[in-house]
């Protein structure tokens, strides 16, 4: 759906109370379209074996349902031009569809009933399980996923939702799981939890939230689990080497651990901080070992996904021919380590909040984007409305916060490597 959406700072996003959840409604001038996401909490356990499984589950649960198969479901979207998609990700379950206003109520139902009373018959389970694993099997040709996947096992433990086990060990525990155990999965952990629902468009946000709470007051939730402290592990600096016979480049990935986590105050100016050093192509790595020194075909660096519950990590990704893995390497360090000592100036600073700001706004000219932004601030607990309150926080940052917040958080010396590519005798 991408009707472009006019946003104005007096729309506000309306929340209202759910049954057992949250509402969240914005009134869009977009006539007759709205945009449907929502999530909700499943706590699997820690380890790689019950994410894939919930993975699955959710892969499958749009598959049909008790009272439609798949096929049903398939054409009364698509005769009226509609999706609905469910997706997992890490401790929550996210669902989203795109329908015109006047065809909300069937695609809500429909929403519903794939998420309380889902099919999973054999047939559907063995296309889903076959189809997860060609993925895994697929990602397991690419040497910057290799290097990422390497990473995560270097800075974290087993049972965190980071961690990723080797692709050929992931492959191995879907080809055993059953669909025995994909309704086991389902009858434990698919529940109203911290239910969040955020809808957009051509709405009347009180009449939207009645209609979305007569379908899933049903659908309670369940006691979850005691969630465990997860933190990173406090490793020494470590590099990893993975033979990827055939390719004709390396991919690496840098990083190392952050206690900052969505609620640290400091974390705005880190991301601000980010954004200078390698979120985008004006970035200074780009520009110094890209575009100066031309030792690089791409690099980038990112904050993993925040949360509230766990820590993450900071991460740069670039790709180097093998002539130039030594020298990138080394520029690349060089330039974190001038980033850290020096700082960005007052221009600089102002010249990339502009840019960030801009980045941010363009992410919201869609239904798609104005809907998952406000359900990502609802989940951290940020406030639906920082959609309209990002640009002064950012314009809040001071030159001396940045800095600050960039000598106390990012290490250069604790870079993990993990190298995977072309090695000789691969």
């Amino acid at each position: 759906m991408t009707a472009i959406v006019q946003l104005r700072k007096q729309e506000a996003v309306v929340g209202l109370p759910l049954t057992h959840g949250r509402f969240f409604g914005l009134r869009a001038a977009t006539p007759s379209l709205v945009a449907l996401t929502g999530s909700f909490q499943t706590e699997p356990a820690g380890d790689r074996g019950e994410l894939l499984l919930q993975q699955l589950v959710a892969a499958l649960v749009t598959c049909g349902s008790r009272q439609r198969n798949q096929f049903e479901i398939a054409h009364l979207l698509e005769s009226r031009g509609a999706s609905l998609s469910v997706e997992s990700e890490m401790r929550r379950v996210t669902f989203s569809a795109r329908a015109c206003a006047g065809d909300l109520p069937l695609v809500t139902e429909l929403l519903s009933e794939c998420l309380r009373e889902p099919r999973f018959d054999a047939e559907g389970f063995a296309t889903e399980q076959a189809r997860l694993i060609a993925e895994l099997q697929y990602r397991a040709t690419d040497p910057a996923v290799l290097a990422a996947d390497a990473l995560s096992r270097i800075l974290y433990p087993a049972q965190h939702p980071r961690h990723q086990t080797e692709l050929a060990g992931q492959v191995s525990h879907i080809q055993q799981l059953t669909v025995d155990d994909v309704r086991r999965y389902h009858r434990e952990h698919f529940a109203a939890n911290n239910l969040c629902v955020v809808a957009v468009g051509d709405i009347d946000p009180l009449a939207t939230a009645a209609e979305i709470d007569r379908h899933l007051a049903p659908w309670s939730p369940r006691p979850g689990r005691v969630s465990s402290e997860l933190g990173v592990l406090a490793n020494s600096a470590t590099v990893v080497e993975i033979p990827v016979p055939g390719r004709e480049n390396f991919d690496v990935a840098l990083g190392h651990g952050l206690t900052v986590r969505c609620d640290h105050p400091d974390y705005l100016a880190l991301w601000m901080a980010n954004h200078v050093l390698g979120a985008a192509f004006t970035s200074r790595l780009s520009t110094a070992v890209r575009e100066e020194q031309g030792l690089t075909y791409a690099i980038r660096s990112e904050l993993a996904k925040p949360d509230c519950e766990f820590d993450g990590h900071w991460q740069i990704d670039l790709s180097l021919s093998p002539d130039k893995l030594d020298a990138g390497l080394a520029a690349t360090h060089a330039e974190i380590s001038r980033f850290v000592d020096e700082g960005v100036t007052a221009q600089e600073l102002a010249a990339k909040r502009l840019e960030a700001i801009g980045v941010f706004h363009i992410s919201l000219a869609t239904l798609s984007g104005l809907s998952e932004t406000i359900l990502f601030g609802a989940e951290l607990g940020w406030g639906p409305n920082f959609i309209h309150e990002f640009a002064d926080k950012l314009g809040a940052i001071t030159t001396a916060q940045l800095n600050r917040t960039v000598r106390e958080h990012l290490r250069p010396a604790e870079l993990h490597t993990a190298v995977a590519g072309p090695f000789a005798g691969a």
